[in-house]
């Protein structure tokens, strides 16, 4: 789903299916920062047209697969994400 939902319900949509996440994984850095990056794949989400509940279906391709890149940082003993990155049709996460 590369749009966000806002502009899916101005356009009288929403989402339904599913989003799964895998391959998680987690690297401490240091006592205080950490890397986490996992794996999506949007390939049973689609688009619903709210006034009709219609589901607009679409083929999967290798977009529907995306890889996320958070570092995290602990600051008065809570873990905050300070940078986040994504890159779609990543090949290590088609599933």
């Amino acid at each position: 789903m590369a749009r966000n939902i806002a502009d899916y319900k101005k356009d009288g949509k929403s989402i339904t299916g599913a989003i799964r996440v895998y391959d998680r994984s987690m690297r401490m850095q240091t006592r205080t920062m950490a890397t986490v990056t996992y794996c999506t794949s949007d390939r049973d989400a689609y688009a619903k047209k709210i006034s009709s509940g219609k589901i607009l279906r679409t083929r999967p391709s290798k977009d529907a697969f995306s890889q996320y890149t958070d570092g995290l940082e602990k600051k008065d003993g809570i873990w905050r994400i300070h940078r986040a990155t994504s890159q779609m049709g990543v090949a290590a996460c088609a599933r």
